[in-house]
């Protein structure tokens, strides 16, 4: 649960005029049950514009092995809008269906994808929509435990031209402390202004952080929409039940979940459970999956992470996601599954 207050502007309109609003919403990541969000926000000056927003989708898995998946990703977004001053109404719809490959090995993460993209924009009696093709290429790194090193590289093939993109991110997570920043071009004379931003995250307790983030948007081949600045302030709050922290380390050599002297986490499921090679996967990893080995009568994985709580869950050889009975800190995730909590002090 999201609530935010926030200020943007357009170069192209007026540098020093803006408009703020206040916003307030509710989001939930990729799980098993796939992502969405449904946001609103009201001007804080009566001329401004009232909107509301609302999307979801989901990652389908053909293949989901540990060092390999293949899929598609499909999404749905929805935009609607009351222009105060000019008495109008607007909206839009994107629809995005991207087939991806994905190839991990070690702390890395490729995936490539191509598909469609397409835009739907209404504003009174004017409708437009537009469809472009869509290939691109992301690797993740994380060099270091709670580093994350992000490049990407976009190319979108519209009726008129062909627009291609790069972009470099980094994030760091130090204890309750989350920083982030990100720039990217596109390579088109008719898109000169850059994007880059940059944000901070405090979690102050295991259920409440505030984030502050300031942005610098270019405009996209899909909307053509003006380039703006704009900052924010959001106040977060995680729904669903409260998990009760285990003590750590965990005495048991056989327990679920164990920390060594050196602060390396380690997570256990019997084989019973999972009769075929499982892949863990959580917010430590982006919701992308880390392969499990067998050892003996488990099967085991060793994460290195910075302090923090994650949110967490399995996935079988088949891609399908599955939360072992013997696992601890199991949380309704408000979506009708379960994932599981793994605190690290």
């Amino acid at each position: 649960l999201d609530l935010a207050a926030g200020h943007a502007s357009y170069d192209a309109v007026a540098a020093r005029i803006g408009a703020g609003s206040l916003m307030m919403g509710a989001r939930r990541g990729e799980g098993e049950l796939g992502w969405l969000y449904l946001f609103g926000g009201a001007p804080l000056d009566t001329r401004g514009i009232s909107w509301g927003a609302a999307g979801a989708g989901h990652r389908l898995l053909i293949l989901g092995g540990p060092s390999l998946s293949m899929g598609a990703d499909v999404g749905l977004h929805l935009l609607g809008y009351r222009d105060a001053v000019a008495e109008v109404n607007g909206g839009g719809a994107t629809l995005e269906a991207l087939p991806f490959v994905a190839v991990g090995w070690g702390g890395a993460v490729l995936d490539l994808r191509s598909g469609l993209l397409q835009h739907t924009d209404q504003y009174a009696d004017e409708r437009f929509t537009r469809r472009i093709h869509h290939t691109g290429a992301q690797l993740s790194l994380a060099p270091m435990a709670g580093v994350r090193l992000v490049g990407n590289a976009q190319y979108l093939r519209a009726p008129e031209d062909d627009y291609p993109f790069v972009g470099i991110g980094a994030e760091t997570v130090r204890g309750p402390v989350t920083a982030w920043g990100s720039a990217g071009r596109w390579l088109h004379d008719s898109i000169p202004i850059p994007a880059y931003g940059a944000g901070v995250g405090v979690r102050i307790t295991d259920r409440w952080e505030i984030q502050t983030a300031w942005q610098q948007e270019s405009r996209h081949p899909l909307y053509w929409n003006l380039p703006r600045r704009s900052w924010s302030v959001r106040l977060s709050r995680a729904l669903g039940a409260r998990p009760t922290p285990a003590p750590f380390p965990v005495p048991s050599a056989s327990a679920v979940v164990t920390r060594d002297a050196e602060g390396r986490m380690t997570i256990r499921i019997p084989t019973a459970e999972a009769p075929s090679v499982p892949s863990i996967l959580g917010d430590f990893s982006g919701w992308q999956p880390v392969a499990m080995r067998r050892s003996g009568d488990l099967w085991v994985v060793k994460l290195t992470l910075a302090p923090g709580v994650y949110r967490y869950g399995f996935r079988n050889a088949e891609g399908q996601w599955f939360m072992p009975a013997s696992v601890p800190m199991q949380v309704d995730d408000d979506m009708g599954g379960t994932s599981a909590v793994l605190v690290v002090p």
